[in-house]
């Protein structure tokens, strides 16, 4: 049974034109043949999918969004069928985040919306992501009292809002995934098109930290990490008041 509505379907539509006009692709809304939102496309050839998720709230107000197992695991059938990545995205009132499922971490449990006729869904594995909260503080750190800053590896400014959490060693890696010196700010453009850029990455951050910096995050991601629930939930505390204070140290939302 469907619970989508018109207005959820509009939604849906400009997450995916914002989206897709970021990395001037197109997309095909309802794909039939892969039951998802919509396929991505780059000059006429599939290139990936997408998953759209409304959330109706700002992002400062979420600590963390969420995404049903049963999604992730549709997703991940997919992209291996396919052999292109899938994408979920989060569409906030007054901003977008996403992610391919393959980096998705977080606390699985059981729980969900209420129960709804004619739904089997609505109590079921959930992950909550848990980077937001992370991700603001990164691109906050590094923002002037204007909002604006600097992508680590090309220098463009750019509205902190309209930039990325840039990680030198991949989010997969615990053990890096919330090292402060392994994240720095990047644009769109770096970070997604050309993969962290990551020669010139690890150019800065041994310029920025001392050398060998570099070298020591690549081996400290090799390292095995295990996180408790109770690790994220100090982590979501901790950053979300880091956020609160940047903010108002620097006047800025």
């Amino acid at each position: 049974m469907k619970f989508e509505t018109k207005k959820d379907r509009v939604r849906q539509k400009v997450a995916l034109i914002k989206f897709c006009t970021h990395f001037e692709i197109d997309f095909k809304e309802r794909v039939d043949f892969a039951n998802i939102d919509a396929a991505l496309y780059k000059n006429n050839q599939l290139i990936g999918f997408a998953e759209v998720k409304g959330v109706h709230k700002n992002i400062s107000e979420k600590e963390n969004v969420i995404v049903s197992m049963r999604k992730i695991v549709k997703a991940q059938k997919l992209q291996t069928y396919h052999k292109v990545p899938v994408a979920i995205i989060w569409m906030f009132n007054d901003f977008i985040v996403y992610e391919r499922i393959n980096n998705l971490r977080g606390i699985f449990y059981y729980g969900g919306r209420k129960e709804r006729v004619g739904s089997s869904y609505d109590q079921e594995m959930i992950i909550k992501v848990l980077d937001n909260w992370f991700s603001l503080y990164i691109r906050l750190r590094e923002s002037t009292l204007e909002g604006v800053a600097q992508c680590f590896t090309c220098n463009k400014i750019d509205h902190y809002k309209n930039l990325q959490n840039g990680h030198f060693q991949s989010r997969r890696h615990n053990s890096t995934r919330f090292n402060e010196v392994n994240c720095q700010v990047q644009c769109l453009r770096c970070n997604l098109f050309f993969y962290g850029e990551q020669f010139r990455f690890a150019m800065n951050l041994d310029a920025k930290y001392g050398e060998g910096t570099a070298q020591e995050l690549e081996m400290k991601a090799r390292q095995t990490k295990k996180m408790s629930r109770i690790d994220y939930e100090d982590k979501i505390s901790y950053y979300k008041g880091a956020v609160e204070k940047l903010k108002k140290e620097k006047g800025i939302e």
